[in-house]
């Protein structure tokens, strides 16, 4: 009896386990698969320093993808709204001075700001 009472208990923490840890992965899974969704090549992506922030319900990041053309664009920054499934991405880069394009990269800023705070 006792045997069956201790393989029990391993079992639902083994059960548990594996639940909380998909539990706390389900976020990061939902931000991304939110990102793939806005991408030219979602199969491509490749993910670093994706956080959610339960405050705002809103994950950043960075990801890497491959262009219409085939190559890699390089890490761009992202802010995703789990609520509403909206993502935003930085520009590339900008190194010609244009000010619609700073003026759209203060704009990701803001929201960057707004919807991951540094802790």
């Amino acid at each position: 009896m006792k045997n069956k009472i201790v393989l029990a208990g391993i079992a639902l923490t083994v059960v548990t386990g594996g639940a909380w840890g998909w539990f706390v992965a389900w976020p990061t899974h939902s931000i991304e698969k939110i990102v793939r969704n806005g991408l030219k090549d979602p199969d491509s992506a490749k993910f670093a320093n994706v956080k959610y922030f339960r405050e705002t319900k809103s994950g950043c990041g960075s990801v890497n993808s491959k262009n219409s053309m085939g190559g890699y664009v390089g890490n761009v920054l992202f802010v995703a709204d789990l609520d509403d499934g909206s993502v935003e991405f930085s520009s590339p880069g900008n190194s010609s001075g244009d000010y619609v394009a700073l003026a759209n990269d203060l704009k990701f800023m803001e929201l960057r700001i707004k919807n991951c705070p540094a802790k």
